[in-house]
């Protein structure tokens, strides 16, 4: 049977595994956050010094992904957020919305565009919080 370590060890092949690897200690061992962040940390500069290679796009897109989730949370937008949710009219609005998005190779113009749009958020916070 294969430990988290072992886990992690063969994991160093992309960037998602050590995320999910870091949830794992969360989740299973309760593990302190100062004790996760130094994992994240570790993991980090073994992803710098060349261990795993990604895209700056894709980096910044996993970046903005994690803000966004922490910010909505916000309590400048909590209670709007929550009021949003029981919306059936803005959450049919979203659907149709983002039914026009694909995650195929070939996008048309709008989904390039909105793909632009999120990389540069996610550059510009990643430079910001670097």
């Amino acid at each position: 049977m294969l430990t988290l370590l072992d886990l992690w060890k063969n994991s160093m092949k992309n960037l998602i595994i050590p995320t999910i690897f870091i949830l794992s200690l969360l989740i299973v061992r309760n593990v302190q956050a100062n004790d996760v962040a130094h994992v994240a940390l570790d993991s980090y500069n073994k992803y710098q010094s060349g261990f795993v290679r990604v895209d700056d796009e894709s980096k910044h897109i996993a970046l903005l992904k994690a803000v966004v989730n922490i910010k909505i949370n916000d309590f400048e937008y909590k209670d709007d957020i929550a009021k949003l949710r029981e919306n059936k009219r803005f959450n049919k609005d979203v659907q149709r919305m983002t039914k026009q998005l694909t995650n195929d190779k070939y996008k048309d113009s709008k989904n390039k565009q909105i793909q632009k749009i999120l990389e540069d958020a996610g550059r510009k916070i990643y430079n910001i919080l670097d």
